[in-house]
């Protein structure tokens, strides 16, 4: 990989991961390569490539198996398919206990 393409590695590595679930190369539950695996493929530090995970983690794209890898995570929920101002929301406010309910007003669990 090389940061000549214009994004950064991490970033390169996170559209990799993207198409191949958006073209489902990867499907539901497909384990993802582990980081040091996966750093020594593309080049990387291991911690570009814990940083790309986690990126996608943090979306819900995919999921963390303490002890057992990078999981593809299974469809969205709808939370992630609602637009405007609910989109607005991060995977890290979520990941901290709010919801968003259906007057698009956010409430804290």
């Amino acid at each position: 990989m090389s940061v000549s393409e214009g994004a950064t590695l991490t970033t390169q590595i996170i559209r990799a991961i993207r198409t191949q679930i958006d073209t489902r190369a990867l499907t539901p539950g497909a384990k993802l390569p582990s980081v040091r695996k996966m750093a020594a493929t593309k080049g990387v530090a291991p911690s570009t490539v814990v940083e790309a995970y986690e990126r996608l983690a943090g979306e819900g794209l995919i999921r963390s198996r303490p002890g057992s890898g990078f999981y593809v995570a299974g469809p969205r929920s709808r939370l992630w398919r609602w637009t405007g101002s609910e989109a607005k929301l991060s995977a890290k406010s979520i990941r901290y206990g709010c919801f968003v309910n259906r007057s698009a007003s956010v409430s804290i669990r």
